[in-house]
């Protein structure tokens, strides 16, 4: 009987034993089960501020990006006008230089006339004389 009472209570020693590195574990693996989801949570908190700040800056480059767009267009008209505005003084270049040939060959046969008159009115008054 007394062997019997003495492994009842080593069973009991070893079961309290076994009960207390179970509570202990239990204890620990709470500890790092709540740690982890404190971890999580915070991760995802970040995680969402991150998400929150770079839909900012996306909107914020999309609008730049619209603003470059239209301002691209302008520039696009503005070119548009001015090649346009060239071609005008492109042409109107080539008609005052086709006027200043056309002067020049007038005044040349201007002077020639001049030369012509001023020849016959000197046989004139020489015939005159």
């Amino acid at each position: 009987r007394d062997s019997f009472k003495s492994q009842l209570e080593s069973a009991q020693k070893q079961f309290k034993q076994e009960l207390e590195k179970h509570q202990i574990n239990s204890v620990q693996l709470e500890f790092s089960l709540r740690k982890a989801q404190r971890s999580a949570k915070e991760t995802e908190q970040r995680l969402q501020k991150e998400q929150q700040q770079l839909k900012r800056e996306n909107m914020s480059l999309e609008e730049t990006n619209n603003r470059l767009k239209e301002k691209i267009a302008l520039q696009h008209d503005s070119l548009q006008v001015l090649e346009t505005e060239k071609k005008a003084l492109h042409e109107k270049v080539k008609n005052l230089q086709t006027e200043k040939e056309a002067c020049c060959r007038l005044q040349e046969q201007i002077q020639q006339l001049e030369t012509q008159v001023s020849d016959a009115t000197f046989l004139l008054d020489k015939e005159k004389a």
